[in-house]
């Protein structure tokens, strides 16, 4: 009996041990619970603070200037006088290098001949309408014609000769040749026409008479397509004294900008060809340097802003300074490092300090351009994780009194770690608390939170 009372005590006391330790841990579990309700969510915080803040971008562009011009031979002949020397400035006109026109002079002189005597032969033309009674009688005239200019030409061909023979020995002058050689040439274009002209005329003849014209037809038609042979021929021997004025008028070679001669290859050459580079300039216009920025950054720079531009040399960078003068209306697509489409806009500044002598001339040489995006003294700002977007506007939350307050605010320029907000059109002044992780699971208007 004894032993079993003995069992009922220990199990009356192990239940009020159970139930004891039920009671605590219900307690403990109240509690924390009470902290929790009472103190609410845990959050990091954050002070709207005045600060001064200058935010920059930096972009990797290259120099410009005048840049480097080649100065191209338009003509072709000796030179006969170089006027610039290596590292002299020039201005736009000043002579560069003089070629021999003689060449192409005595060309225009032929041409001009060739011109004076097709107008002769235009002029007969019209007579013989008039004084001949037929295209064939016309004709006659032609070859009569034709026979004096080859006999012409067949003599000044053996004057010439003979005058080549006696140059090789020396006994005739340079000049007495030259003087020979353009009559011989002369004859020979004359000839070479009044043949042409026989030929030509004769031909046209044939060719009408197989059509069975009447003779009033057949002069008519004859005489007119020979006018109107001989106004083409006026016309393009007019086009080709044009032409070598024009030549002869690009053989003094001018300076077409105002530059520096950087290089003199003419100085070595003692006939240019059309074509070959002769002069390189290195222009004076004023020193720039450009690059191409993203559009997310192109809307905080504009023209009149300072730029810092750094030039990266051997012996250490060199910085000087520009002013934005130009920021392009349009972006332009290219792909990013990552091969991501990305769009840019191409910026231009002006350098307001001159590079060191010795630098002046790396036109293309790369260079960092450091944009200056935002730059306040007193700026009000708040760490950017303490802002969220809602509703098409921006947020903060506040701390009042433990518990969060949502606040609208305005952005007027992001930072990567803080935002600068407009103080007239938001609601939160320097010094209140906000909360600096607005993506902590829970937190709302009214929330409470430590």
């Amino acid at each position: 009996m004894k032993n079993k009372d003995k069992n009922e005590n220990k199990k009356r006391r192990r239940a009020f041990v159970l139930t004891a330790a039920a009671a605590v841990i219900a307690a403990t579990a109240g509690i924390a619970v009470w902290l929790h309700i009472g103190r609410g969510i845990k959050v990091e915080k954050a002070v709207v603070t005045r600060s001064a803040l200058k935010d920059t971008y930096t972009e990797e562009g290259r120099l410009t200037g005048g840049g480097r011009v080649a100065i191209i031979s338009e003509v072709s002949g000796p030179v006969t006088e170089i006027c610039v020397e290596r590292n002299r400035e020039v201005h736009a006109g000043d002579p560069l290098y003089r070629i021999a026109d003689n060449d192409y002079r005595f060309q225009k002189q032929q041409a001009e001949s060739a011109v004076s005597g097709l107008r002769a032969q235009l002029d007969q033309s019209r007579i013989g309408q008039v004084m001949t009674s037929s295209p064939t009688e016309y004709m006659s005239s032609l070859e009569r014609e034709r026979d004096a200019a080859r006999a012409a030409f067949e003599s000044a061909q053996t004057s010439y000769n003979a005058a080549q023979a006696l140059y090789a020995t020396g006994d005739v002058a340079r000049v007495e040749l030259e003087q020979i050689s353009a009559q011989y040439q002369s004859a020979q274009a004359a000839y070479t026409q009044a043949k042409a002209r026989y030929e030509e005329g004769n031909r046209k003849l044939q060719e009408l008479q197989a059509q069975g014209l009447d003779t009033q037809s057949l002069n008519e038609r004859f005489y007119g397509s020979e006018e109107r042979q001989l106004e083409a021929q006026i016309s393009q021997q007019e086009e080709l004294v044009a032409h070598l004025e024009e030549q002869i008028g690009k053989c003094e070679v001018r300076a077409d900008r105002d530059g520096r001669v950087i290089s003199l290859p003419v100085k070595d050459m003692t006939t240019v060809q059309a074509g070959q580079v002769t002069v390189e300039l290195q222009g004076m216009e004023e020193a720039s340097a450009e690059a191409d920025v993203l559009t997310s950054i192109a809307p905080y720079i504009r023209p009149g802003d300072p730029v810092e531009i750094r030039l990266h040399l051997r012996g250490g960078d060199e910085t000087t300074h520009g002013v934005i003068t130009e920021v392009y209306d349009y972006a332009e697509k290219g792909t990013s490092a990552l091969g991501m489409d990305e769009y840019r806009v191409h910026v231009r500044a002006k350098l307001t300090e001159a590079l060191k002598a010795e630098h002046a001339g790396y036109e293309g040489y790369g260079v960092d351009l450091v944009f200056t995006l935002f730059d306040e003294n007193d700026a009000l700002v708040v760490p950017s994780g303490a802002v969220f977007h809602a509703e098409d506007r921006d947020y903060v939350y506040v701390v009042e009194n433990g518990h969060a307050v949502r606040r609208e605010i305005t952005v007027v320029y992001s930072a990567a770690a803080e935002k600068v907000i407009d103080e007239n059109r938001s609601n939160v002044r320097a010094g209140e608390t906000v909360i600096d992780s607005v993506d902590t699971k829970g937190i709302f208007e009214g929330a409470a939170v430590h």
